[in-house]
């Protein structure tokens, strides 16, 4: 389309796609968890910083990001950890441009006979990338407190002029380009299809074949990806208290160890768990569990960096007061702390879910006929040739994720505020 008007774009597959992919698939990470921490900033800090006569920007600079640091660099760490393990987009997209965790299924697949040793290599590489730049964000965050009362909630502006068309232009221009590859994959999906080629015309025929051919498909991605979410939402918001609460050794020590699963790419963790629980005393392999446990295991850190980065914006007099007053640490944690971390927990619940239903990377060593899941369906799909069954089953997983997202949206904040902020 784009060369009948005489522009000319490089192709699409190689390492200039696959950085376009990850940008355009990540970033909501990181604008979720900071527009949580954004409405959880007390403006007076804000309001004091306009009335010594700072201007909007200086005082973004000088007061508003350094309390949101912690998300933002927590959101930024979570996307680096994914891109750096990503394994779908580099397999589908990335021609003949390997990356260490294409590498290290090449490696494995290479040697399945043999001891996957050049894999468990490439493992320990990825492993000490994602350690440099964890030790690097703990330091960028510890520099300073960034907790505060939680008194005056920030109060939503209207900007008017050049100002406001400039902000609209901006936010929906990334919006545009992030979803018209999406919006392409849903024009695919109603497309007449014979087999893997298009015809002209539309039909169901897609959905048709899903819901007639696969329906286990579709209530496992489901079934497993909701059952590790409520795993992941109870287990992280304990660990996150006790990351952001507690000061010493062993909590130093934990925080980079619940981070390992974002250190090695899926594909090594599928090999690990097949390892692991391929022979007794505990047999997980071929079995429905192994995969939710994957998602436990690979979401986990999601849950626990959201609550850790709230936790860290609420100050711990709060805390302190409730139990002065004669509460029990149980029910001051219930009663206060909890309601103060609902979005934190909630943000960290649905990027978890969002992710658990689109796992690849490990499952797709670990699933067998009875256990396949929506994402390794559209893989085979797509590496069969047949476009149209992969674009319908991606449109599924856009539309429950969409209306998953719009409902939490819609009840927890009531119109004004993001839903991970309510």
């Amino acid at each position: 389309m784009f060369q009948s008007i005489g522009i000319n774009l490089p192709p699409i597959y190689g390492p200039l796609g696959i950085v376009l992919a990850d940008t355009l698939q990540y970033y909501p990470f990181i604008s979720l968890m900071t527009a949580g921490a954004l409405m959880t900033i007390d403006r007076s800090l804000e309001e004091a910083s306009e009335n010594l006569g700072a201007r909007s920007i200086k005082t973004f600079f000088s007061v508003t990001l350094p309390l949101v640091l912690p998300s933002v660099t927590g959101g930024a760490l979570i996307v680096f950890m994914m891109s750096l393990s990503n394994f779908g987009t580099p397999m589908i997209i990335g021609g003949n441009y390997l990356v260490l965790p294409t590498l290290a299924y090449n490696l494995y697949t290479s040697e399945i006979s043999q001891t996957p040793g050049m894999a468990s290599t490439v493992s320990i590489i990825l492993m000490l990338c994602a350690s440099v730049v964890i030790v690097l964000q703990q330091w960028v965050s510890s520099r300073r407190k960034y907790a505060s009362m939680l008194v005056n909630r920030p109060v939503i502006k209207q900007i008017k002029g050049i100002k406001s068309v400039l902000a609209h232009i901006l936010c929906y221009g990334i919006v545009f380009f992030s979803t018209l590859p999406l919006a392409v994959i849903v024009y695919f999906s109603f497309r007449k299809t014979s087999g893997p080629v298009f015809k002209p015309g539309f039909s169901l025929d897609s959905y048709r074949q899903i819901f007639f051919d696969v329906p286990k498909t579709v209530t496992n991605s489901f079934l497993y990806s909701i059952t590790a979410v409520l795993l992941i939402a109870f287990v992280g918001t304990l660990l996150g208290f006790v990351i952001a609460r507690k000061r010493n050794a062993a909590v130093r020590i934990l925080d980079p160890l619940l981070m390992i699963p974002y250190m090695v790419p899926g594909t090594v963790l599928g090999i690990g768990f097949i390892v692991a629980f391929n022979k007794p005393p505990i047999i997980l392999t071929g079995t429905a569990a192994i995969i939710i446990l994957t998602y436990f295991i690979r979401r986990l850190p999601y849950s626990v960096r959201s609550a850790a980065s709230i936790l860290k914006q609420i100050d711990p007099a709060l805390e302190e007061a409730g139990i002065n007053l004669g509460s029990p640490p149980g029910r001051t944690f219930r009663t206060i702390t909890l309601p103060l971390m609902q979005g934190g927990i909630i943000s960290g619940a649905i990027m978890s879910w969002v992710t658990s239903m689109n796992e690849l990377s490990a499952s797709i060593l670990l699933y067998v006929g009875k256990t396949m899941t929506m994402p390794i369906k559209i893989y085979i799909s797509v590496a069969d040739g047949y476009f149209g069954t992969a674009s319908a089953m991606s449109t599924i997983l856009l539309f429950v994720t969409g209306i998953a997202m719009f409902i939490v949206n819609k009840y927890f904040n009531r119109g004004s505020e993001t839903f991970i902020a309510a």
